[in-house]
C-alpha cells in the first residue's frame, strides 16, 4: 500500500480547526449509523450537502487515478485531499483488502470529531464489512457525539427541503420516508437479503433529498388551482418505493443491461417512465438484476450472476404447513417432493425482469419496472407470487428503455398489489413525442370512448360488500390445456374460473387456432430484431472495449506468420473479438437466430382479435418457479444436455407470447400456491387492445374475491390451495 499526496493543500493552517477526516469512495452519500458514512466522491448534486456537514479532509482509497474535477472541487473548497492506492481484487471478501482498508481508517479515529465516510469501492457488500469493524473500534464514541451526528445530518435535511407552505407537515413526510428506507436498506446490509436481485443502490441520502426536492416543487406549484390538481393525481406514488430493470436509463448512473459490453457506460439521460415517477413523489431506490439485455427468462444469462428466488424448496413447504392450520387440506402426498427434492435448493425467479420481481416478493418495495417483450413481467410475477402488469403496446413511452425487439418491448409493472401496479400504470401511461411508438393523446380519446361506448351492459358493477363482474363474459382459450400445465397450474385455473362465476361473470369457452404459431412466431421476429438493435455495442463509442492483443487462434492468424500481430490487431478483428468478449452465450446465439432470419425474410404477424368475450383467463406459466438447477445445463460440456436446456428456457413463454404478439393488455395475478411444493401460481387476465382499465378492474376484483373467499365453502382440488389466507412469503 502506497501513501500518495495527490496535490498541495490550500488550507491555511491544518491545527486551526478539528479533523474532519472523510473517507470516500465512488458512491453517493448515505449515513449507515450515527457518525458513520459512506459517499460517492462529491458530485455536482451533493457538493453542497457534504459542505455543510463539514467536510474538510477526504481520504480517497482506490486503485484508479481521481479525476480533474475531484482535485480542483478539493482546492476551491479549502479541502485536503490524500490518495491512498489499495489494490483491487475481483473477490468481494478478501479480508487482506478489507483489513488494508480499515486500517487506513482507524488510524484517523484517535483525533476523530466528525463524521467518517466509508470507502466501499466493490459495492454496498463490502460496506457492512468494514462498518462492522468500523463499530467495534470507535465504541469508546460517546453517545452525545453521535446524536450530534444525527442532528446534523437532520438538520441539513431539513434546510434542503423547507418549503414556504407547508414546512411542518412536509418534515413529517420526509420522517416518515427515513424510517421506510431505514428499514429496507438495514435488511439490505446482509448481502443475502437481495438474493442477487440488485445490481445498483442508490444512497439513501439522496433518495431522501429527491423527495425533498419533490416536496419543494409541488408547493411552489401548488399555488396554481391547476397545479393542486396535478398533486392530487401524483399521490397514488408519492413516497412508494420502486426499484427499475437495469435496462431502464437513469442520469449520471450506469445503464449495464445486465451485460459486460456496457460496463462502464453511465446513461447522460433518464427514462421517460423514471422520470415521471420520480416528478410524482417515488422514491427509486436502484436497479435491479436482468437477463442480459433482457434476453431470458431466467434471470441466469446476467454478467452479476443469477439472480435466486427469495424462497427455498422448504419454505415453500413450510407455507402449506402453515396454511394447514387454517384449512383442512389433508397431508402431502408427494413422494417426489418428499424424498428426491433437496429442501434446501434454490428456485428460480424467472425472467427477464427476475430482479424486479424478487424485490417486490421479498418486501424490499413497493413496486419496480420492468419490461416485457414476450413475458419478461408476468412470468417472474408467476413464479414469485406478486403482480405482474403489460400495458398494451404503447401506453408508456420506451424512450431510454434499451430495446430488444422494438415491435415487443413495453414497459411493464410488478407490484405488490393491484392498486399499487395500477397507480404506478396511471403515472406512466401518457404520450411522449420522444418515443415514436407511443400512442398520442387522439388515439387515447378515440379508444377511450370505444370502450366506454361498449360499457353499457359489459360494465364491472360495484358493490362494496362483494366484488361483482356482471356483465363480463371471460374466455377460456382450449389450446392453452397443454401436456406440460402441471395438475397444480390446471386446477388454479379451473378453480379461479369458478370464482369468477360465482362473481357474476360468463365463464365460456373459446378457440384462438394461430396460439401453436405464436412461440416460433416470436422466436422469428424478436431475435431479428435484436441482431439490429444490438449491432451497436461495437465497443467504439461507449460500453466494454477489449484492449489486450487479440489471441492468434482469435484472430485468424498463424503465430508464425510475420503479420500476425498487424492482422491480430486489425479493425475487423478487434471489433469481432470484443463483441464476442462483451456479449453473453444466450446474446449471441439470439444474434446470430436473428441475422439468419434477416438474411431470408422478415416474418410479419397480424395481431389477432377475439370480439366474442370481454377477457382472456389463461395460466402465466405452465409450473411453479423450477429449481435453479435446472437452468445452469447451458454452461455445460455436454452439448445434448445444453440444448435441451436452452430449448426448456424457451418454452417457458408458450403462454405469454400470445399477448405480446399482439400488443394486448395482461396483467398475471397471484391465484394461490402449489400443494405440492408450496409455491406461487399466476394466472392471466388479458383483454383488447387499449382496454388496459378493464383489465386493472377485473384484476383488482378478482384479488379482492380470492382474498375474502372462504375456503371451508370452496371444492378445494388436490394440488392446489387458493390464496386465503395470503401469504406474501
Amino acid at each position: 500500500m502506497d501513501t500518495i499526496k495527490d496535490h498541495n493543500t490550500t488550507r491555511n493552517d491544518p491545527t486551526d480547526e478539528p479533523n474532519h477526516a472523510l473517507i470516500v469512495p465512488p458512491l453517493n452519500f448515505s449515513m449507515i449509523m450515527p457518525g458513520i458514512y459512506r459517499s460517492g466522491f462529491p458530485s455536482v448534486k451533493n457538493h453542497q450537502f457534504l459542505l455543510e456537514l463539514g467536510l474538510k479532509s477526504i481520504i480517497y482509497v482506490s486503485d484508479s487515478k481521481c479525476l480533474d474535477y475531484h482535485t480542483t472541487f478539493c482546492q476551491d473548497n479549502n479541502i485536503e485531499f490524500t490518495h491512498y492506492k489499495v489494490k483491487l481484487n475481483n473477490e468481494p471478501f478478501k479480508e487482506m483488502e478489507q483489513a488494508a482498508v480499515c486500517k487506513i481508517i482507524t488510524k484517523m479515529l484517535d483525533t476523530r470529531n466528525h463524521p467518517i465516510l466509508v470507502h466501499c469501492d466493490r459495492g454496498v457488500r463490502r460496506t457492512g464489512w468494514i462498518t462492522t469493524k468500523l463499530h467495534e473500534r470507535i465504541q469508546h464514541t460517546t453517545k452525545s457525539q453521535d446524536n450530534a451526528q444525527s442532528a446534523n445530518l437532520q438538520s441539513v435535511i431539513k434546510r434542503h427541503s423547507s418549503t414556504k407552505c407547508s414546512e411542518s407537515a412536509n418534515n413529517d413526510r420526509i420522517s416518515s420516508i427515513i424510517k421506510t428506507l431505514d428499514r429496507i436498506y438495514t435488511k439490505l446490509e446482509d448481502p443475502k437479503a437481495s438474493y442477487n436481485s440488485i445490481i445498483d443502490l442508490r444512497e439513501k441520502e439522496q433518495v431522501v433529498q429527491d423527495y425533498a426536492s419533490f416536496l419543494k416543487q409541488i408547493d411552489t406549484k401548488s399555488e396554481n388551482d391547476t397545479r393542486s390538481l396535478q398533486r392530487k393525481q401524483s399521490e397514488s406514488v408519492e413516497g412508494k418505493t420502486l426499484f427499475v430493470k437495469g435496462n431502464y436509463s437513469t442520469k449520471g448512473e450506469p445503464t449495464t443491461c445486465g451485460s459486460k459490453a456496457l460496463f462502464g457506460y453511465d446513461s447522460p439521460i433518464s427514462a421517460t417512465v423514471v422520470d415521471l415517477l420520480e416528478n410524482s413523489g417515488a422514491l427509486i431506490l436502484g436497479k435491479t438484476n436482468l437477463d442480459e439485455f433482457g434476453m431470458g427468462s431466467s434471470t441466469t444469462f446476467s454478467a452479476y450472476g443469477p439472480t435466486k428466488h427469495f424462497l427455498k424448496t422448504n419454505d415453500g413447504l413450510e407455507a402449506v404447513n402453515k396454511l394447514k392450520k387454517h384449512v383442512d387440506v389433508g397431508e402431502i402426498t408427494s413422494n417426489e417432493t418428499q424424498n428426491s427434492v433437496n429442501l434446501e435448493e434454490d428456485r428460480c425467479s424467472g425472467g427477464s425482469s427476475g430482479g424486479s420481481a424478487v424485490v417486490v416478493g421479498a418486501g424490499l418495495c413497493n413496486a419496480a419496472l420492468g419490461s416485457d417483450t414476450g413475458g419478461s413481467v408476468r412470468l417472474p410475477a408467476s413464479w414469485c407470487g406478486v403482480v405482474g402488469f403489460k400495458p398494451s403496446y404503447g401506453q408508456c413511452s420506451r424512450y431510454g428503455l434499451v430495446e430488444y425487439a422494438s415491435s415487443l418491448d413495453t414497459v411493464g409493472i410488478l407490484g405488490e398489489s393491484v392498486s399499487t401496479t395500477r397507480a404506478v400504470y396511471k403515472t406512466m401511461a401518457k404520450y411522449d413525442s420522444k418515443d415514436m411508438s407511443c400512442l398520442p393523446e387522439k388515439a387515447r380519446s378515440a379508444l377511450e370512448r370505444l370502450y366506454n361506448s361498449t360499457k353499457g351492459s359489459n360494465s364491472v358493477a360495484s358493490d362494496h360488500e362483494k366484488p361483482n363482474l356482471k356483465g363480463i363474459r371471460v374466455g377460456i382459450p382450449q389450446e392453452y390445456y397443454i401436456k406440460e400445465l402441471s395438475e397444480s397450474v390446471v386446477q388454479a385455473w379451473k378453480h379461479t374460473s369458478k370464482i369468477l362465476e360465482q362473481m357474476g361473470a360468463e365463464v365460456v369457452k373459446v378457440s384462438l387456432p394461430h396460439t401453436k404459431y405464436a412461440l416460433s412466431t416470436y422466436y422469428t421476429i424478436a431475435p431479428a430484431e435484436a441482431s439490429s438493435n444490438l449491432a451497436r455495442y461495437d465497443g467504439i463509442r461507449y460500453g466494454y472495449k477489449h484492449t489486450d492483443e487479440i489471441p492468434d487462434e482469435a484472430s485468424g492468424t498463424s503465430s508464425t506468420s510475420s503479420s500476425s500481430y498487424a492482422a491480430g490487431r486489425s479493425f475487423m478483428n478487434k471489433y469481432a473479438y470484443t463483441r464476442a468478449m462483451g456479449l453473453g452465450p444466450e446474446v449471441q446465439r439470439r444474434i446470430m437466430l436473428g441475422t439468419f432470419v434477416l438474411s431470408v425474410g422478415t416474418l410479419r404477424c397480424k395481431n389477432p382479435t377475439e370480439s366474442a368475450v370481454d377477457l382472456l383467463l389463461v395460466p402465466t406459466g405452465c409450473s411453479t418457479a423450477p429449481p435453479l438447477s435446472a437452468f445452469s445445463a447451458g454452461d455445460h460440456e455436454n452439448k445434448s444436455a445444453s440444448s435441451d436446456y436452452i430449448l426448456h428456457s424457451y418454452v417457458n413463454d408458450v403462454m405469454t407470447v400470445p399477448s405480446s404478439l399482439a400488443g394486448l393488455p395482461s396483467i398475471s395475478i397471484p391465484v394461490g400456491i402449489s400443494k405440492t411444493d408450496g409455491f406461487p401460481i399466476g394466472l392471466q387476465l388479458i383483454s383488447q387492445f387499449g382496454n388496459d382499465d378493464s383489465v386493472l378492474d377485473v384484476a383488482l376484483k378478482l384479488e379482492q374475491a380470492l382474498l375474502n373467499q372462504n375456503t371451508h365453502e370452496q371444492d378445494l382440488f388436490g394440488n392446489y390451495l387458493p390464496l386465503v389466507p395470503k401469504i406474501f412469503h
